[in-house]
């Protein structure tokens, strides 16, 4: 089973997508973040990082999410098919050519549905 990582300042949001997570994958291990720097930290120390996924929030204290994002991608820290950007509708429409270009799949608005979650987290 893959490590499921959640980055979100919002402590309130992050409780809202941890239970959304744990009402689709009872079974799953969340490791919740707030801050980008600690996040980084973590996924350096992982032995494997192929075994995780990535949900992340692009309004970050400390950095633009997606500068963070790009920044985990060019260090290979995760590949673009395990992250999950989670922001307002309105911001996933404003960052199409940036998702695009670093090869992120998905960009789902808070809170995140069963829906989503049943259909991507399925198979880990």
């Amino acid at each position: 089973m893959k490590s499921i990582i959640l980055l979100d300042d919002d402590e309130i949001a992050q409780i809202i997508s941890k239970k959304m997570i744990s009402l689709v994958r009872p079974d799953s291990k969340t490791t919740c973040f707030f801050s980008p720097i600690a996040c980084t930290a973590f996924l350096e120390s992982m032995n494997d990082s192929n075994q995780c996924i990535l949900f992340s929030d692009l309004n970050l204290p400390d950095t633009d999410g997606w500068t963070f994002l790009s920044d985990i991608i060019t260090r290979k820290l995760l590949n673009p098919s395990q992250i999950v950007v989670l922001t307002s509708e309105e911001l996933c429409e404003e960052g199409r050519e940036i998702k695009s270009k670093l090869g992120i799949k998905h960009c789902v608005p808070k809170p995140l549905s069963t829906d989503f979650l049943e259909k991507h987290l399925r198979n880990i």
